[in-house]
């Protein structure tokens, strides 16, 4: 069975498309978890307290 050379650059560029977007994909995701981590913790910490002064009450 023989390959064609243009299959093969077609193939290698679309490898290349796929490479891009997973890197791009990666970017946004380490951003997302750098800049909103801060937010989560609070949150997180702001929901435990909230709940502990809910459930204290009683």
């Amino acid at each position: 069975m023989k390959s064609s050379p243009l299959a093969a650059l077609v193939a290698l560029v679309l490898a290349l498309v796929v490479f891009w977007f997973a890197a791009q994909g990666y970017n946004v995701v380490r951003w997302r978890i750098r800049y909103m981590m801060p937010a989560f913790i609070s949150g997180v910490l702001v929901g435990v307290v909230s709940t502990l002064v809910l459930v204290g009450r009683r």
